[in-house]
Protein backbone atom coordinates (compact mmCIF):
# COMPACT_ATOMS: atom_id res chain seq x y z
CA UNK A 1 0.00 0.00 0.00
CA UNK A 2 1.41 3.42 -0.88
CA UNK A 3 2.55 5.45 2.07
CA UNK A 4 1.01 8.79 2.99
CA UNK A 5 3.84 10.87 1.49
CA UNK A 6 3.36 9.24 -1.92
CA UNK A 7 -0.39 9.86 -1.85
CA UNK A 8 0.08 13.42 -0.63
CA UNK A 9 2.58 14.01 -3.43
CA UNK A 10 0.10 12.76 -6.02
CA UNK A 11 -2.58 14.96 -4.49
CA UNK A 12 -0.29 17.98 -4.63
CA UNK A 13 0.44 17.39 -8.32
CA UNK A 14 -3.28 17.04 -9.04
CA UNK A 15 -4.04 20.23 -7.14
CA UNK A 16 -1.25 22.52 -8.34
CA UNK A 17 -0.59 21.03 -11.77
CA UNK A 18 -3.96 19.71 -12.96
CA UNK A 19 -2.86 19.80 -16.60
CA UNK A 20 -0.64 16.76 -15.87
CA UNK A 21 -3.35 14.61 -14.30
CA UNK A 22 -4.00 12.55 -17.45
CA UNK A 23 -0.30 11.87 -17.97
CA UNK A 24 0.12 11.00 -14.31
CA UNK A 25 -2.83 8.61 -14.50
CA UNK A 26 -1.34 6.91 -17.57
CA UNK A 27 2.05 6.69 -15.90
CA UNK A 28 0.53 5.06 -12.81
CA UNK A 29 -1.31 2.51 -14.97
CA UNK A 30 1.89 1.63 -16.84
CA UNK A 31 3.82 1.38 -13.56
CA UNK A 32 1.17 -0.89 -12.02
CA UNK A 33 1.21 -3.16 -15.09
CA UNK A 34 5.00 -3.26 -14.99
CA UNK A 35 5.00 -4.24 -11.33
CA UNK A 36 2.36 -6.91 -11.98
CA UNK A 37 4.39 -8.34 -14.85
CA UNK A 38 7.61 -8.29 -12.83
CA UNK A 39 5.88 -10.13 -9.98
CA UNK A 40 4.59 -12.75 -12.43
CA UNK A 41 8.02 -13.27 -13.98
CA UNK A 42 9.67 -13.60 -10.56
CA UNK A 43 6.97 -16.05 -9.49
CA UNK A 44 5.88 -14.10 -6.42
CA UNK A 45 2.28 -13.83 -7.63
CA UNK A 46 -0.09 -16.75 -7.91
CA UNK A 47 -0.93 -17.77 -11.45
CA UNK A 48 -4.07 -16.22 -12.86
CA UNK A 49 -5.89 -16.17 -16.19
CA UNK A 50 -3.88 -13.53 -18.01
CA UNK A 51 -6.57 -13.22 -20.70
CA UNK A 52 -8.61 -11.19 -18.20
CA UNK A 53 -5.68 -8.85 -17.59
CA UNK A 54 -5.01 -8.47 -21.32
CA UNK A 55 -8.69 -7.75 -21.95
CA UNK A 56 -8.76 -5.17 -19.15
CA UNK A 57 -5.70 -3.41 -20.59
CA UNK A 58 -7.19 -3.43 -24.09
CA UNK A 59 -10.55 -2.09 -22.92
CA UNK A 60 -8.87 0.61 -20.85
CA UNK A 61 -6.67 1.60 -23.80
CA UNK A 62 -9.72 1.83 -26.06
CA UNK A 63 -11.53 3.97 -23.50
CA UNK A 64 -8.49 6.22 -23.11
CA UNK A 65 -8.26 6.62 -26.91
CA UNK A 66 -11.94 7.58 -27.13
CA UNK A 67 -11.57 10.00 -24.24
CA UNK A 68 -8.50 11.57 -25.86
CA UNK A 69 -10.38 12.02 -29.14
CA UNK A 70 -13.14 13.71 -27.16
CA UNK A 71 -11.02 16.10 -25.07
CA UNK A 72 -8.92 17.14 -28.06
CA UNK A 73 -12.16 17.83 -29.96
CA UNK A 74 -11.13 15.53 -32.82
CA UNK A 75 -14.35 13.56 -32.39
CA UNK A 76 -16.69 15.58 -30.23
CA UNK A 77 -20.38 16.35 -30.30
CA UNK A 78 -21.15 18.55 -27.32
CA UNK A 79 -24.91 18.34 -27.87
CA UNK A 80 -25.04 14.56 -28.11
CA UNK A 81 -26.10 12.34 -25.22
CA UNK A 82 -23.23 10.03 -26.19
CA UNK A 83 -20.00 11.62 -24.94
CA UNK A 84 -16.44 10.33 -25.17
CA UNK A 85 -15.87 10.99 -21.49
CA UNK A 86 -18.95 8.94 -20.60
CA UNK A 87 -17.73 6.07 -22.80
CA UNK A 88 -14.38 6.31 -20.99
CA UNK A 89 -16.14 5.79 -17.66
CA UNK A 90 -18.23 2.88 -18.92
CA UNK A 91 -15.21 1.16 -20.46
CA UNK A 92 -13.24 1.85 -17.27
CA UNK A 93 -15.95 0.03 -15.31
CA UNK A 94 -15.82 -2.92 -17.72
CA UNK A 95 -12.00 -2.98 -17.43
CA UNK A 96 -12.35 -2.96 -13.64
CA UNK A 97 -14.64 -5.99 -13.86
CA UNK A 98 -12.01 -7.78 -15.97
CA UNK A 99 -9.37 -6.92 -13.36
CA UNK A 100 -11.65 -8.37 -10.69
CA UNK A 101 -12.02 -11.55 -12.77
CA UNK A 102 -8.23 -11.67 -13.23
CA UNK A 103 -7.51 -11.51 -9.50
CA UNK A 104 -10.39 -13.85 -8.72
CA UNK A 105 -8.87 -16.44 -11.06
CA UNK A 106 -5.65 -16.63 -9.00
CA UNK A 107 -4.70 -20.08 -7.90
CA UNK A 108 -4.07 -20.60 -4.23
CA UNK A 109 -0.43 -20.93 -3.10
CA UNK A 110 -0.99 -24.59 -2.22
CA UNK A 111 -2.24 -25.34 -5.75
CA UNK A 112 0.97 -23.89 -7.21
CA UNK A 113 3.42 -25.78 -4.99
Amino acid sequence: MPDACFCEGLGAVLYWLPVFRRYLFGLLIVAALGLERAAQVRGVRPRAKSAHLALAVGILALGFAIWTLDITRIVCSAGSWLQGHAIWHVLGAVASWQLYMYYRSEESRSAIA
